[in-house]
């Protein structure tokens, strides 16, 4: 570079650098140098791109809503034509939907998503075809509970990476097993999970599988061991809820009780979903002790996770509200149980479904009203549903699928389960009756913004 001499050039290098270290302190110094460099020279494209980096600093230092006004200031330029190189535009791109997922906005992702689709059936231009940008899409749309759509993209971005660079295929691995962890399938769940200890992005799925399991102690080790290596500031909200959820599941509600006060000390003039989080674990610890403040809490929780468009924590609050009021308000309890147990069963959460069919049971309601019917089918169901149909046993899926004979059971329940059917004759007559399958069990997969050709 000294050989070129002092040009726009150099910027993009130093964004590259930005992207590349792991040091908050110097990714700031790479983006300051990048955007002195924009000025100077007046290269308005760099200047927006160097602006999205901004933002996601002021995001890395827990100063959410500032970097995301930063964001919008870059998106808004790349859309409108004020930023014309179609790199540029991808990284400013990129740089929000990975702000969106890292704080669970949602309603801002969907917005300028929207905005996003509408520059490209109007221009033509593909801004974002990476597979990062893919795997940050996957992570917001679970956040939406659109589930199928996540599970489907990210079985996507793990087939397009070959399993020689397992370093391109780790964020995608890692959301697929957090998902799994939530639809109940353990097992592969932990599949995906091996070799992704260290990860710190893995602790979060890591921690709810050892919750699934039954085993609190050990993911209050993994969540405690995390946060003392990297800290414990606004970003890690989500993971402090965890541990508080697993202090409170191994019985220990006093230092649940400490990590919800931490939570509302970053909660103070803090982002949206901190606040939300921080009354969800007062809810859940005054629950514990017995506190009748917990409904108060739960239902400020509730109201801030819906207009936040976030379905699960939604739900899972109107069920932790249903536990509360169970001694004094049944009637009301139990709506909420109902309104919970729905809002599981159309994302695919069947063990949070089950624990809110439980509670409903001891309501004495009862319990599912309908079958249990978890949403469309997923392509590797697809796939099942497709060798059912040629006759296949168990043990043949799983040979032809090069899955274990448990993954193979699981899938063939899960598929019955979803068409309302108790037997694989009946799921075979009614694929054959519907003809809804297509040929070889494939499916055609929608592509998300920035894919289409």
């Amino acid at each position: 570079m000294r050989e070129v001499g002092d040009c726009p050039e150099r910027g993009r290098v130093a964004l590259l650098g930005a992207l590349f270290t792991e040091d908050p302190e110097e990714r700031e110094r790479h983006v300051a140098a990048a955007e002195a460099i924009a000025e100077r020279f007046g290269d308005t494209d760099l200047g927006f791109d160097a602006l999205s980096y901004v933002g996601w600093c002021l995001i890395e230092r827990g100063r959410i809503d500032e970097g995301m006004l930063r964001l919008d200031e870059a998106v808004a330029a790349a859309t409108n034509g004020e930023v014309a190189n179609p790199a540029d535009i991808g990284d400013i791109y990129c740089k929000m939907l990975f702000a969106c997922e890292l704080a669970r906005d949602v309603r801002r992702a969907e917005q300028w998503m929207a905005v996003a689709e509408s520059w490209v059936d109007r221009t033509g231009a593909v801004p974002v075809s990476t597979i990062y940008c893919r795997t940050y899409y996957c992570g917001i749309l679970t956040a939406a509970g659109r589930w199928g759509e996540a599970e489907r993209e990210l079985e996507w971005s793990v087939r397009r990476h070959d399993p020689a660079y397992p370093g391109l295929r780790a964020g995608a691995l890692i959301r697929l097993a957090d998902l799994r962890v939530r639809q109940g399938r353990l097992e592969e769940a932990a599949q995906l999970l091996g070799g992704h200890e260290h990860d710190p992005a893995a602790v979060a799925p890591i921690a709810r599988l050892h919750l699934a399991r039954g085993d609190a102690e050990l993911a209050v080790c993994v969540l405690r061991r995390h946060l003392t290596r990297h800290g414990d500031g606004v970003l890690h909200a989500p993971v402090l809820t965890l541990l508080a959820e697993a202090e409170i599941a191994a019985g220990r509600v006093e230092n649940a009780e400490v990590v919800g006060g931490r939570l509302r000390e970053l909660a103070t003039g803090s982002h949206a979903l901190v606040v939300a989080l921080a009354d969800y674990v007062a809810g859940l610890a005054c629950d514990a002790a017995g506190d009748e403040e917990a409904v108060r809490h739960l239902e400020a929780a509730l109201g801030r996770f819906g207009s936040a468009g976030l379905p699960y924590e939604e739900a899972r609050t109107r069920l932790a509200l249903a536990r509360a009021l169970a001694a004094t308000s049944p009637g009301i309890a139990m709506a909420e149980a109902h309104a919970a147990l729905e809002q599981f069963e159309q994302m695919s959460a069947a063990p949070d479904a089950d624990a809110a069919a439980s509670v409903l049971r001891r309501l004495g309601g009862p319990g599912r009203r309908r079958p249990r019917r978890a949403g469309p089918l997923t392509q590797r169901e697809t796939e099942v549903l497709g060798l059912l149909t040629e006759g296949m046993s168990n043990e043949q899926i799983a040979q032809r699928l090069t899955i274990s004979r448990r993954t193979a059971e699981h899938h063939v329940s899960s598929v019955l389960a979803k068409l309302g059917v108790v037997s694989r004759a009946e799921a075979v007559a009614r694929t054959l009756r519907t003809s809804d399958l297509p040929p070889h069990g494939r499916r055609l997969v929608r592509q998300p913004f920035g894919t289409r050709k």
